[in-house]
Formats: structure tokens, sequence, C-alpha cells
């Protein structure tokens, strides 16, 4: 599979500067309705949550740039260095931004960061079921769906069900010779 690019696209790390705007993705209706928590944050909430991730050495979160423009986030949480692994996720919030080829390209770069610069075993990610495009999405990047837990998050009065995909360093490398992809710039944490 050919995928290419019409645009620039940079992941570049979260700073200070991006707090107001990862709050607004965030308490946006599209966003929040794919999230685990049904919470409105503060710019106050923000604060306390950068200055706690600063120096949290389980997670690194990007900026999507799209020719120069700040689109969405991807990050990589739960990272355990003992078990090789971690979780990623991502939103892009306006429809007009996203792009499947974009997608997939950053996806395949995360996979390749997660596995060759990182030097993990195992990615993995759980959405809500109900999020079926994602879903779709997720398996057509690579993931293999693993599983689903009934019942798993209370959100919106009922209880959901979540889907877990994953993929390991082994399975990406026997399906990345199928996808030809280009490299994107991704910052590299200090």
């Amino acid at each position: 599979m050919l995928v290419s690019l019409n645009k620039k696209i940079e992941l570049k790390l979260v700073t200070e500067d991006h707090l107001e705007l990862l709050m607004n993705w965030r308490n946006s209706e599209v966003v929040s309705k794919s999230l685990f928590t049904s919470t409105h944050l503060t710019m106050e909430d923000q604060r306390k949550w950068y200055e706690s991730y600063k120096n949290d050495k389980t997670q690194i979160r990007w900026i999507i740039y799209s020719d120069g423009k700040p689109i969405g986030t991807t990050y990589l949480t739960d990272i355990d260095h003992v078990n090789k692994r971690c979780e990623s996720g991502w939103f892009i919030p306006n429809k007009e931004d996203r792009d499947m080829n974009m997608a997939l390209t950053i996806r395949w770069n995360v996979f390749d960061y997660v596995f060759d610069t990182l030097g993990f075993h195992r990615q993995y990610g759980y959405i809500l079921a109900e999020n079926k495009g994602v879903v779709r999405f997720l398996r057509v990047g690579g993931f293999d769906i693993e599983g689903i837990m009934k019942g798993h998050i209370f959100k919106d009065g009922k209880f959901q069900d979540v889907v877990v995909a994953g993929i390991t360093k082994d399975i990406w490398y026997s399906k990345k010779e199928q996808f030809q992809y280009e490299k994107i710039y991704m910052e590299a944490q200090t």
C-alpha cells in the first residue's frame, strides 16, 4: 500500500504554550465523546497537569502540525521500560483536518518510534467500541483487535464496551513491508 502526503506533517513535543489549545480540543464535543472521562477542563487543570507531565517519564505527547498548523495530538502513555510496552492514542478534532493518508503515516511513524527508537516490544490502545470508525482505522493501520472488555467504562450514564487493539514489534516488521510511507519529523524527548 503506497501512502503519499500532500502536506508537511510534523510532530512537536507538547509545551506549556499548547495548554489552551489542548484544553479546547479535549473540551470539544467531538473529542470528549471518544474519551473515557467526561470532565470539563479549565486552564488551572491544564497547568496542574502540565506540572506533573513535565517530570513524568511514562508519557510522551506531541502536537500534530500540518503545513505549520496545529491540528491534533498523538501520544504514548503508560510507558513501561521493564516490559517494553506502551499505550498510544491520538485525536484530530476538526473533520476538515482529517486525512486517511496523513493519519496512517503518523501511525506508522509512531510504530517506528516505539519499536526502533524506544526498542519496545508492544504498543496497544483502548477504544470505546461505539467508535467504529477508529476501530476500522486501527485495523487498516496495522493493529490487531485483541478483544473487547464488556461494560468496562461507565460514561454518559451507561456502561460501555472497550476494544483492545495491539501490535508487537515482530508483527509490525512483518506488516511494514506492505506499506510505503514518508518519514515525518518527530521531535525527540530530551
